[in-house]
């Protein structure tokens, strides 16, 4: 079935799931139609981002050609049961060029801003984490050993990593602290294994596993209109196959937006069920979907004002490009929670 624009969408992502769906546009809309018969439609101007979360959905060449001149991100994700699932392609125009981003990045490779950069990544991350459960702490009262455990290891981490290699294994370890204490929080509600990226056989990984995917998709959006090289990363190690830079740039954003999201459902009650291919089931992508999309599109505080967490994705990803640029400083998103 089709994701109803009522049920998943905010005005800014269309979410398309099921077999013999097809998209196209007629007189600057995006028209959405079944076996034939229109589903629905909305204005060019209303939508930025277009996923397809099944197989068996049709595109026309219009389409594409209006999403790229529009700067509409059309995202592949794929539910899948062997890997993490992320967008297996996206569609971006040719217009969000980057040639000057590139040699930029390829000089910080190899200076001492790509430790900078990597460092900000991880710091974003970790205090992200850190914030999240002393606000989970205020009603449960029973994380406060983990807590102390992720600042120790913080403080170690910014006093004697020297490298990424020591970056990425005192960050390890804090995560290992993190999800611990999810556990904890969550114990009464599903079975919970611990942190599993990879063949996930539990709900809550595999919700994870799927929120990190839409948020992965928009984060690779704001990277590329920011000017920035995906293949050239900081913090992750570089592969000519993936957009290591979205790896880098997604750590601040993880908590935030998707554990935080995922982890509420579960506490509310919500149920998100496996199929017999132990995958999320429909319904419980379609809750996935609709609560992290929400979330990307919801407020949140800075210092200036209120601004949409989309808007400070983007921001971040334009931090970036200027700190590359100019051999400034980049400061991690941190939330308020």
């Amino acid at each position: 079935m089709l994701s109803s624009k009522k049920q998943l969408d905010t005005p800014s992502t269309l979410h398309i799931e099921g077999f013999g769906i097809s998209l196209g546009t007629s007189k600057g809309k995006i028209i959405v139609k079944k076996e034939g018969n229109k589903l629905f439609s909305t204005p060019k101007t209303l939508c930025d981002r277009i996923i397809i979360a099944s197989k068996g959905v049709n595109i026309s060449s219009d389409l594409i050609y209006l999403c790229a001149n529009n700067g509409i991100g059309i995202d592949f994700i794929e539910c899948a049961k062997e890997r993490l699932s992320m967008p297996y392609a996206s569609l971006y125009g040719t217009k969000f060029a980057y040639a000057k981003s590139f040699l930029k990045q390829l000089e910080v490779l190899n200076s001492p801003k790509k430790f900078e950069f990597a460092k900000a990544f991880v710091t974003g991350k970790v205090k992200n984490q850190t914030a999240y459960l002393k606000r989970l702490n205020k009603y449960r009262k029973t994380l406060t050993p983990f807590i102390s455990q992720c600042e120790d290891l913080y403080i170690k981490m910014d006093k004697n990593a020297k490298n990424e290699n020591e970056l990425m294994g005192f960050e390890g370890m804090i995560s290992v602290a993190y999800w611990s204490a999810i556990q904890e929080v969550v114990k009464e509600k599903t079975d919970f294994p611990g942190r599993i990226t990879q063949k996930a056989s539990d709900p809550l990984n595999a919700a994870l596993n799927y929120g990190y995917a839409i948020l992965y998709g928009r984060i690779k959006y704001h990277a590329i209109r920011a000017s920035l090289a995906l293949h050239i990363s900081f913090l992750h190690s570089l592969n000519e196959n993936k957009p290591t830079l979205v790896f880098d740039l997604i750590e601040e954003f993880r908590v935030f937006v998707v554990d935080k999201t995922v982890i509420s459902l579960i506490n509310r009650g919500k149920k998100l069920n496996l199929n017999k291919q132990n995958r999320l089931d429909k319904e419980s992508r379609r809750l996935i979907a609709k609560s992290v999309i929400e979330r990307i599109n919801s407020p949140v505080k800075t210092k200036n004002a209120s601004v949409k967490i989309d808007t400070a994705i983007s921001k971040q990803a334009y931090k970036l490009s200027r700190a590359i640029k100019e051999n400034g400083n980049y400061q991690p998103f941190i939330g308020e929670y």
